[in-house]
């Protein structure tokens, strides 16, 4: 089961709202509830919060191609180097399994013939998966033939299970991983074609350079999306000439796209190609002129060209204001302001949440004074977001603390500032401490949330205070501060307030802070289903008893995939030596991306020399990018991965109780309850790609949206 799409949040602190919609049905097996996601920005530094304008790219000497993964060595699966000496298996996969690696370590005809096999439509997905892995650094060219069809053949397009598609793509790794001339040349020319073969191909060229750029790129013919993508994605200016040629003979979608590449690579001799594709009326262009106009206005755009404001403008009084609005985020300029407060009250629902972004890189009186006014209406999370990074907005902010409707908004704003820019106002202190002695539950909990920010003595005891609402919105502080998770730790310990203990989960990031949780406390977590699950999964994990191994094993077989990831990550640390060959078995046919990376970092957790095995079978065949990326890191340099940083998000539950899981690329889904009035502004993300889900407090619950 897939996860639902990512909402990217990263340093442009793009502001976005997950609906019911978007998210689809939610892995974690739990009703949605109407969610919005309303923005995450790295907040490092007040450098970091300023909106800088695009950086000028200067074409350098060429760049070398990146340097080898890893010597590729057999998974502890494969045909000549089994993992561990067991007594043969009664299960018929396995013993299918080890079929198949006998006839790969036997070499010579039988790995031929098992190679010609892969193609079949008779093999299982699972068998032709674990037959590509184990005969993958084959030198036979029959083998590399074989592997050529497997990518390329019908009878393996026709089925379209994940563990198939897989197979696919790890056979085109193998190919390129080989190096081998033949093999490079018949991917470049998969390379040329759109579908599921020239997108094996894109991938796996990628992850495996050729060192002669020539052998993918030599030859007339025609081109894809996928040889200007990979061109683009190489970022090696050896591309520059073919992405020329492209250029030349294409007039259409496929020259626009290689004239950005070169751009993205520092050639600004497309700059003035771009002005050429300009129209005055969009109205009235055709469809191929509208993308050349849109490609023209990116092009523009990184080349800081003057005309950019007045390209700008006339995308955001079209129907393609979208790409006008990412555009005045990329390049922010104070004569866009009003074409976006037009725009702005054209526009409804979350449409409007990336023009409240663009207004707070903006910047300017007009545009602060817009964000302030919606500081009391329902837009209050995306402008309070917005002004917290904006630079001129403190005092705004601080004015707006005397407003009885805005003051909850500042509140927390102001409270993200702090973050962002390392220092807390007086006057934000001062409103937070009053703040706490409200009879407002959401009140206190707003000034809870900044109070618990200027100190870990503060953080502490709010946390250990007998009141809900001010422990619920101090835990959302604690992330990455030791003193803060030993406290929620020390109440989640004897909790019985199922929401509170949702919130103390927190602290289950920390193993030091987790070994003060009774085992008992976390099997509840579990079975209450609520967010706090996956992270107690994580720390029983870890523990890995004989008595919890059964359920473990369970939790790597689950259907939700975030149990997987959360099972897994816990085995990365815990102490048995046993965690390796349970590792090794769950990679073996897991088709989620996000599983295999989680399996990846906890291999690149564990002391034992074995974890090489897989770390360097993953970095040399794995397709996805990501996780051989980490493998190829974690194989040079283990460690454990950050379950903290300095990234915000602001969050809002609407429509009912319920709490909710943030899903972070390097830990398990980390839980966040929010305050009464269901607002959950989030310090100490590690940063990257977000998702959010919303969780029921109880099973069968449906708030209204």
């Amino acid at each position: 089961m897939r996860r639902p799409p990512a909402a990217k949040l990263g340093a442009s602190c793009v502001a976005r709202r997950a609906s019911p919609s978007l998210l689809g049905m939610s892995p974690l097996g739990s009703c949605l509830l109407g969610v919005c996601l309303l923005g995450a920005c790295l907040l490092a530094a007040p450098t970091t919060a300023q909106a800088s304008p695009t950086p000028r790219l200067v074409a350098k000497s060429p760049v070398r191609p990146p340097p080898p993964p890893p010597p590729f060595r057999p998974p502890p699966w494969s045909a000549s180097e089994p993992a561990v000496i067991e007594a043969p298996s009664r299960d018929p996969l396995e013993q299918r399994i080890a079929k198949v690696l006998r006839a790969a370590r036997a070499g010579g005809q039988q790995a031929v013939k098992l190679a010609e096999q892969l193609t079949s439509s008779t093999l299982p997905p699972d068998e032709r998966l674990i037959a590509v892995r184990a005969i993958a650094d084959n030198p036979s060219p029959k083998v590399r033939r074989a592997l050529l069809k497997t990518v390329s053949g019908s009878a393996v397009s026709e089925d379209q299970s994940e563990l198939a598609a897989l197979a696919r793509r790890t056979a085109a790794m193998a190919l390129a991983a080989s190096g081998q001339p033949d093999a490079l040349r018949a991917l470049g020319m998969l390379l040329r074609q759109e579908g599921l073969a020239g997108e094996a191909a894109r991938g796996a060229l990628l992850a495996h350079p050729p060192a002669d750029l020539q052998l993918i790129t030599r030859g007339g013919g025609r081109v894809s999306s996928h040889y200007v993508g990979l061109l683009s994605d190489l970022g090696d200016q050896r591309a520059f000439h073919p992405l020329r040629e492209v250029v030349r003979r294409d007039a259409g979608e496929l020259g626009a796209a290689a004239a950005l590449a070169l751009t993205r690579l520092g050639a600004f001799e497309t700059e003035a190609l771009a002005k050429t594709w300009l129209v005055d009326d969009l109205t009235a262009a055709s469809a191929a002129e509208r993308a050349r106009h849109l490609t023209s206005a990116r092009i523009l755009t990184l080349a800081r060209s003057a005309k950019v404001p007045r390209i700008v403008l006339q995308l955001l009084e079209s129907d393609d204001w979208a790409v006008g609005v990412e555009l005045a985020r990329s390049a922010p300029h104070p004569a866009l302001v009003p074409a976006l407060l037009a725009l702005l009250e054209r526009l409804h629902g979350e449409r409007r949440l990336e023009l409240f972004a663009a207004l707070g890189a903006a910047g300017g009186e007009q545009a602060t004074s817009r964000l302030v006014e919606a500081l009391a209406s329902e837009d209050q999370a995306p402008a309070a977001l917005a002004l917290a990074r904006s630079p001129g907005a403190e005092a705004a902010l601080t004015a707006a603390l005397g407003e009885p409707t805005r003051a909850h908004a500042a509140s927390r704003a102001l409270a993200l500032r702090s973050v962002a820019w390392r220092r807390v106002s007086g006057r934000a202190e001062r409103t937070w401490r009053e703040q706490l002695r409200s009879k407002e539950p959401a009140t206190r909990a707003a000034g809870a949330f900044g109070l618990a920010l200027t100190s870990d003595d503060h953080g502490r005891a709010l946390i250990l205070r007998d009141d809900p609402a001010v422990a619920i919105a101090a835990a959302r502080t604690a992330l990455g501060r030791p003193t803060l998770l030993l406290a929620c730790a020390e109440r989640l310990a004897e909790e019985r307030d199922p929401r509170v203990a949702t919130a103390m989960a927190i602290s289950l990031t920390s193993p030091a802070a987790a070994e003060r949780v009774p085992t008992e406390a976390l099997l509840r977590l579990v079975h209450q289903g609520g967010a706090a699950r996956y992270l107690a999964v994580y720390a029983l994990s870890q523990r890995d008893a004989p008595a919890l191994r059964p359920e473990i094993e369970r939790w790597l077989a689950a259907g939700d995939p975030e149990l997987r990831r959360s099972a897994a990550l816990g085995l990365g640390l815990a102490a048995h030596p046993s965690a390796v060959g349970r590792l090794e078995r769950a990679y073996r046919f897991e088709s989620d991306p996000h599983v295999r990376h989680a399996l990846v970092l906890a291999m690149g957790s564990r002391p034992e020399p074995t974890r090489r095995r897989l770390l360097q079978t993953t970095a040399t065949l794995d397709p996805d990018a990501e996780v051989y990326r980490a493998a190829r890191l974690l194989a040079k340099q283990p460690g454990a991965p950050r379950t903290a940083g300095q990234a915000t998000t602001w969050l809002e539950l609407q429509g009912g109780l319920g709490s909710l899981a943030v899903l972070t690329r390097t830990t398990p889904a980390l839980p966040f309850v929010p305050d009464p009035d269901g607002h959950c502004p989030v310090a100490g993300l590690p940063e990257g790609e977000l998702e959010v889900i919303a969780v029921p407090d109880e099973p069968g619950q449906k708030p209204a949206p």
